[in-house]
């Protein structure tokens, strides 16, 4: 049994927008059969590996504080994936801990 509209509706109003801009929303390769990096891009969407460029390195919810060691501008939840200083893949960040 689904949601009903109202609820659903709160429901997604509730998800940060910059969300939808993940690469899981704007590419939908990782939905098909036997896609290698699957795990990496549903972890980007959810993690976003914010805490792994952000110069304050405890995990946080991102805000206008927040500096990216790459490139020394402000960076939001998803910054990762549009820094231009960046010189490691996406992968890289995954498997850091």
């Amino acid at each position: 049994m689904g949601l009903s509209a109202p609820k659903k509706e709160r429901k997604m109003a509730e998800i940060q927008e910059d969300f939808y801009a993940s690469d899981a929303f704007l590419n939908r390769e990782w939905t098909g059969t036997n896609y290698e990096l699957r795990h990496v891009v549903t972890k980007l969407s959810i993690d976003s590996f914010h805490h792994k460029i952000c110069t304050l390195k405890l995990f946080h919810n991102p805000t206008s504080e927040c500096v990216c060691e790459l490139c020394g501008r402000e960076c939001g939840k998803y910054y990762i994936q549009w820094c231009k200083e960046r010189t490691k893949y996406i992968t890289a960040y995954s498997k850091e801990t």
